[in-house]
């Protein structure tokens, strides 16, 4: 953004604007922890509307990257570390960063703790960042733009701007190809177990298998969102729990799934033959289950996202965003209903 002058916005701007002093604003974008949380908002708020970005010297696209070739750092932020899916993340984005000579640090972005993980990246100069499945707020990737930290989102929870660089799966088609799969059984009455509706990946998911399920005219009965403060069990069991249950479930990740089949087992539910269940990701808890899943590389989409980053510093321009293919993998979690199953002859 420029001003009247059509001059780009400049450190005094910031400082004026946001009544303060220059060298506090340089500490908020140089990830200095001696600024007032009041102040240090007011001013990530203004590098935000203002559009500003760091201007050096320093040779090449990304001048904001200010020491070349000695910043061997590369951070991985995740929303959290617990679970296989974040697992196989780091795997992929370590093995990347290590075929290309650099150094990863590992950070969570706690709920309520937001500012902090960008202050610490700032602070260590961070050469860029992955950010996987983290609700990244416009002011704090402002920030990192002003510094010239390049970002990579890894699943981002909302759908980012044009101009920002993602990667992801093939969220939409894998929801069709699981209610293709489950219509093909013979199944009609579908259920829903989904992560929070917030989710960028959950919508894209549920978008395509409800869609294909209600084009071959069958219904999703029941959609049932969960999110990390209530209790997978019992979002599961408001599926199950009606007078007229569904004949299949869809559960949009495996850890949901996995929590399917256990309340199901509780209630005498036999699967596949009295229900189907279907997750998604392919996790190692999914294979040991046998659970019908649909398989999403993580860590090739980990390792791609490294690579992206590595791509975007060279160049300083945005990307295109990224969309690997997923497979469904059947095993032993689906079947044909039991209405739909011949009945033995006398």
């Amino acid at each position: 953004m420029t001003d009247r002058t059509g001059r780009p916005p400049t450190l005094a701007d910031i400082a004026a604007r946001a009544g303060t002093t220059i060298p506090t604003v340089s500490k908020v974008i140089n990830g200095r922890s001696d600024v007032s949380a009041a102040t240090r908002q007011r001013i990530m708020d203004l590098v935000a509307e203002t559009g500003y970005r760091r201007r050096t010297p320093t040779p090449g696209p990304r001048s904001g990257i200010r020491r070349g070739p000695e910043r061997r750092l590369i951070d991985l932020v995740l929303a959290g570390v617990g679970g296989g899916w974040a697992n196989q993340v780091l795997v992929g984005v370590e093995s990347a960063a290590a075929d290309a000579g650099l150094d990863l640090v590992v950070t969570v972005a706690r709920t309520g703790d937001r500012e902090d993980w960008v202050t610490r990246m700032l602070a260590r100069e961070s050469r860029g960042a992955v950010l996987a499945l983290v609700d990244a707020s416009a002011q704090q990737l402002a920030i990192l733009d002003a510094a010239g930290v390049p970002v990579v989102l890894l699943d981002p929870v909302d759908q980012p701007p044009d101009d920002r660089t993602s990667i992801g799966t093939t969220n939409w088609s894998a929801g069709r190809d699981v209610a293709e799969h489950l219509l093909g059984l013979g199944h009609r009455r579908f259920g829903v177990l989904a992560e929070s509706a917030k989710l960028l990946f959950s919508r894209a998911r549920i978008d395509g298998f409800r869609s294909t399920v209600e084009l071959a005219g069958g219904h999703v009965d029941q959609i049932v969102h969960w999110d990390s403060r209530s209790d997978k069990a019992e979002a599961a069991a408001l599926l199950l729990d009606t007078a007229e249950p569904p004949t299949a479930i869809f559960a949009d990740s495996d850890h949901l799934a996995l929590s399917l089949l256990q309340v199901a087992a509780d209630r005498g539910i036999a699967i596949p033959g009295d229900l189907s269940v279907v997750g998604f990701d392919d996790l190692p808890e999914a294979q040991w289950a046998g659970l019908t899943t649909v398989r999403q590389p993580i860590a090739e989409m980990g390792a791609a996202a490294l690579r992206l980053l590595l791509r975007l510093a060279d160049t300083g321009h945005s990307l295109p965003r990224e969309e690997l293919a997923t497979t469904l993998v059947v095993r032993r979690t689906t079947a044909p209903p039991r209405e739909a199953v011949s009945p033995a002859a006398d």
